[in-house]
């Protein structure tokens, strides 16, 4: 059995192996009081990664497998040691956890009871537009002035697709002459800021006004109008009333509970708040005394919503207004907004006696370990890495040749579907030929483009394996000239090799967090290797194990099943 291979299986397996209750299953092995299942066994070899299987075979293999199990028992018996269960930040953190846990879960029987009808789903299809679609064009630039000009272009005769070629800031609607394609009302106010108003008066064939676009302004004109299939829209329409009527059944729910609970304010919370608040430095920043953090600011029939809660909400929202600390009505508000649901809905979780059924305490038992597996191996190996600069530089010297830039070829092309095409276009074009240009007026396909208006190919293997006769053909054409036709998984392209970006050697600082992972990563696998072998001779005498036990538990048609292959 490999000891290496051991704790290298369980460096990435920590999280993969489930916490079975005890069953009628043969004991395979015992850790202190906790006992190895030949279900938990299984369980844990069948749902293994194939890059995580054992090299070995046969009882080895077995042995190796079991080990790692005991492995993770021993590193749970050193957290317990270490006292790292009652580490008070980790008990905080898993509490949350579990409370996110259960608050889900309720929410998510309240999520069961909502349907959304046929009748509800076609009510919403007309009511709000998505029966009518407008086939939309568009030019996107920077300025409001910039769209205006270009819109006096258009109202002067101007080509809307040639001038969406030239100064639209999206490269790919830029590529389809401005084309956005069909789009239905709702969507086009989301996701293209197109006002519904401009949706549902703009003339067909009419260039609109500058419109807002976040920073940038667009002129938006359509071009076609058609009548929508329902069944194109029903599924995300259907989402989007269950969204909405969810979240309506929630806001009920809550106010109920709210109501019948009696929720309201603490003149202690609020004075505590104020004490604060008159103390408050200039960065906004809210020190509450580890006795003070329990303090109640909202109650309620059942339970309070802490001084330190409220707290960690305006951290998390990066709210620093004074109002936050010493206005009684703001402070409500934000209560009711941001911790009135999941105080609500956890209270009657727990009234409901969600917190202790046994799915819920098995997860929470499963994930509590989980984290402790995690805190464990973070205090004793990975916080105790430590990487010299010396060390770094000496890496780098020598390995510089896995440290560098690949060569880079960027072109103009135009990309036609068969060979005998491709060599009537190279017969009709010279080196002069704008190849982008040529794409869009015989309408054919262009692929994605730098902002200069060229495709830019890095030679690395994966490209030289994707387009061979491609990579070779560019570097084998001299700068300036055509080259082609060669075939692509697009197509035959003929191309105008117009720079080279020569691949070069990287320096030490541009790769330096590189090559600290790189050695740190090393480091940590070796500290982790020898720590589990430390905790091996530590625990020795409490641990046994039932090898007789252990073919039934994992027979060979299992294994044969789960078997690496080299």
């Amino acid at each position: 059995m490999s000891t290496r291979h051991t704790c290298y299986l369980l460096l990435f397996t920590i999280f993969l192996t489930t916490c079975a209750p005890d069953s009628q299953d043969d004991i395979v092995a015992t850790v202190g009081d906790q006992k190895i299942t030949a279900a938990r066994l299984r369980t844990f070899v069948v749902n293994l990664l194939p890059g995580l299987r054992s090299k070995e075979k046969g009882q080895a293999a077995r042995l190796d497998y079991l080990q790692t199990l005991i492995d993770q028992e021993l590193l749970l018996l050193e957290a317990y040691s270490l006292k790292l269960d009652q580490n008070p930040e980790f008990l905080q953190k898993i509490e949350k956890k579990r409370k996110e846990y259960i608050f889900t879960i309720y929410q998510s029987a309240i999520y069961s009871k909502v349907q959304v009808s046929d009748e509800e789903i076609l009510n919403y299809f007309t009511s709000q537009g998505w029966d009518r679609e407008r086939h939309a064009t568009a030019i996107l630039v920077e300025t409001e002035e910039e769209a205006e000009q270009i819109r006096q272009e258009l109202e002067a005769g101007g080509d809307f697709a040639q001038l969406a070629r030239q100064h639209s800031l999206d490269s790919r609607v830029a590529q389809r002459n401005g084309d956005l394609d069909f789009l239905a009302r709702p969507m086009a106010e989301r996701l293209l800021h197109i006002p519904l108003a401009v949706f549902d008066t703009l003339k067909t064939g009419t260039v609109s006004p500058p419109l807002p676009y976040g920073k940038s302004y667009h002129l938006v004109r359509f071009i076609e109008d058609r009548k929508a299939d329902l069944q194109t829209h029903q599924g995300r329409i259907k989402v989007q009333l269950l969204k909405q009527k969810r979240e309506l059944a929630v806001e009920k729910e809550v106010e109920l509970l709210a109501y019948e609970a009696d929720w309201q304010l603490t003149s202690e919370g609020l004075a505590l708040l104020k004490r604060k608040g008159e103390t408050m430095g200039e960065r906004g920043d809210l020190d509450i005394e580890v006795t003070e953090q329990k303090t109640p600011l909202f109650v309620f029939k059942g339970g309070a919503v802490t001084v330190e809660e409220f707290a960690e909400i305006l951290r998390n929202r990066r709210i620093k207004n004074k109002r936050a600390l010493v206005d009684s009505g703001f402070i409500a508000s934000i209560g009711r907004r941001l911790l009135l649901k999941n105080a609500m809905l956890y209270a009657a979780a727990e009234k409901a006696g969600l917190p202790d059924d046994p799915e819920v305490v098995a997860w929470f038992g499963k994930f509590k370990k989980d984290q402790l597996l995690q805190l464990v191996r973070r205090r004793q190996v990975i916080e105790k890495i430590t990487v010299e600069t010396e060390a770094l530089h000496e890496y780098y010297e020598k390995n510089k040749k896995k440290y560098h830039t690949y060569q880079i070829i960027c072109f103009d092309e135009v990309m036609v579907p068969s060979m005998k095409v491709a060599l009537q276009i190279r017969e009709e074009i010279d080196k002069s030929t704008n190849l982008l240009e040529l794409s869009y007026e015989k309408n054919l396909q262009v692929r994605r483009r730098t902002a200069d208006g060229l495709i830019c190919l890095p030679l690395h293997n994966q490209n030289k394996k994707a387009y061979p006769e491609l990579s070779e053909a560019l570097i084998s054409t001299p700068m300036g000239e055509l080259g082609g036709p060669v075939y692509t998984r697009s197509g035959y392209a003929i191309f105008k090799k117009v720079r080279d970006v020569a691949a070069r050697q990287q320096s030490f600082e541009e790769v330096r967090k590189r090559v600290r992972a790189t050695l740190a990563q090393g480091i940590e696998k070796q500290h982790f290797s020898d720590w589990i072998e430390r905790l091996r001779q530590k625990y020795h005498q409490r641990v046994q194990t039932f090898p007789e036990h252990l073919t039934a538990a994992l027979p060979e048609a299992l294994l044969a099943g789960t078997a690496e292959e080299f």
